[in-house]
């Protein structure tokens, strides 16, 4: 295993899912050393119809590879496969929880690897939270090919705020809609096509890396304009910035940060931060 602690995951931010499956032809090892240079945290094995004895190749180097790199390597399904192979961890689907119950892998694996879980729904994510797993996924949330159903984002600030491990945001995430899922407060997302499929792997997932490393640990900020609540990330947004990119006038506005009523001269020094509270009311005619 890596020279770590390697069940602490809150470095860890980038997931990719590897699977012959929904790649391009080009080998598995190829794919990881790229994405490997493009600064991936996570790579789990998920190989499912072939033989062991495959799997122990693959899996042999894939292992090799992410402990020279200090990338955290999971294998998918199988946690005597990931005992062996001396892997990280090992992820489990929910259909794996008929073979083996969470208590039942943590014995194959032992203490000091990683158990990963998928859930599906916000029921099953708070049935989760009660159990010995490092890290939960969620999703599938965009359509992917998969899946033949997806559950959308309706749940995700939920499942963020009731989370006692880190949540990796999983299915169907791509460039198009990486900043819808960091403004709901996500910092962790596993892919499969949309880094094995690119022409250019390193830079595709060094792209995501940058996006993931702006938005890692950003909290949330509560919105009110005229009663109606939003909330947004912290991004050090200043006050004269959130009136203007909310087409206010600011002749017309009074802020209200955490109870406390800020002059209009002090707006664009007074950066929001995690957990802030803003009430923006906006008077409206004229005199």
């Amino acid at each position: 295993m890596n020279g770590r602690n390697t069940r602490d995951l809150t470095d860890r931010h980038l997931y990719l899912v590897l699977t012959e499956e929904y790649g391009t032809g080009r080998p598995l090892m190829s794919v990881a050393e790229e994405a490997i240079a493009g600064g991936v945290d996570i790579l789990q094995m998920r190989e499912k119809s072939r033989p062991r004895s495959d799997l122990l190749q693959l899996g042999s180097g894939l292992a090799a590879l992410c402990r020279k790199s200090g990338v955290t390597f999971i294998v998918n399904d199988d946690p005597f496969l990931a005992a062996e192979l001396d892997a990280d961890g090992v992820h489990l689907g929910q259909e794996d929880l008929q073979t083996y119950s969470v208590d039942t892998a943590r014995k194959i694996i032992g203490k000091d690897r990683i158990l990963g879980l998928s859930t599906h729904s916000l029921e099953q994510f708070r049935r989760a939270c009660e159990l010995d797993a490092d890290y939960l996924a969620f999703g599938p949330i965009f359509p992917t090919r998969t899946k033949d159903y997806s559950i959308g984002t309706g749940d995700v600030a939920e499942v963020l705020r009731i989370a006692s491990t880190p949540v990796v945001l999983i299915g169907g995430v791509n460039t198009s809609n990486l900043d819808l899922l960091l403004s709901e407060g996500a910092s962790s997302v596993a892919l499969i096509r949309d880094i094995m499929q690119a022409e250019d792997v390193a830079s595709r997932t060094r792209w995501y890396k940058d996006r993931l490393k702006k938005g890692a640990g950003r909290g949330r900020v509560k919105v009110r304009v005229n009663g109606r609540e939003e909330s947004l990330p912290d991004g050090n947004v200043t006050l004269q910035e959130l009136v203007e990119t909310r087409g206010l006038v600011p002749e017309r506005v009074v802020v209200e940060l955490n109870l406390e009523v800020i002059p209009r001269e002090h707006w664009p020094t007074v950066s929001l931060q995690a957990e802030d509270s803003v009430e923006l009311v906006s008077f409206v005619g004229g005199g």
